[in-house]
């Protein structure tokens, strides 16, 4: 678990939700999520689906839950009710991986935006990993975190956003380009 969120993300939501969300006995509720502080505001709190997020000084944080199923559930919510009421969260990134991937992962949006009925492709893809029976660890955190995107909207603007944006999720879903295979159409 350890480094798997952003503290960029994690107080991100907190804000969305204390923007958006409904007073509730604890703090504010939004889309299943309750967000509150300590009384000097030094460690915000995150809880719903059986969890608890705690997050604090120096960037740490630390999950309470039961069963890990718990736990993807709150990330899911979390992430899903950021990306719905949050456009400019996801900003271009700043910092490129290598110019060749960079170019690339360029490419494949430029052809979502022109072509949106190639998102197909992706789920198709991640159809087709999601049931491989030896991926690596991050490959199927990256595949999760697209469904992730996928549920959260249909919009090809906003999935093309997130998979720019410089925060976790966007950096993990650039990482393997075998997501995108089959979105350009190669001559050679």
């Amino acid at each position: 678990m350890k480094n798997e969120l952003d503290g960029k993300l994690i107080l991100s939501v907190y804000e969305k939700i204390i923007q958006h969300g409904e007073d509730h006995e604890d703090g504010k509720l939004y889309e299943g999520i309750c967000a509150f502080s300590d009384i000097d505001g030094y460690t915000v709190y995150l809880k719903g689906s059986g969890v608890l997020l705690r997050f604090g000084f120096h960037n740490t944080y630390h999950l309470d839950y039961q069963h890990e199923k718990n736990k993807e559930d709150f990330l899911r919510k979390c992430f899903i009710s950021l990306i719905r009421n949050c456009k400019e969260v996801m900003k271009r990134r700043v910092k490129a991986e290598s110019k060749q991937q960079q170019a690339f992962i360029n490419q494949v949006i430029n052809e979502l935006k022109s072509n949106p009925d190639k998102l197909d492709i992706i789920r198709e893809n991640l159809s087709y990993y999601r049931e491989q029976q030896f991926l690596k660890r991050g490959f199927l955190l990256a595949i999760e975190r697209f469904d992730w995107v996928f549920e959260a909207s249909n919009d090809v603007e906003q999935i093309c956003a997130q998979i720019l944006a410089d925060d976790y999720i966007g950096k993990r879903l650039r990482r393997y380009p075998l997501l995108y295979k089959g979105i350009l159409e190669r001559t050679y």
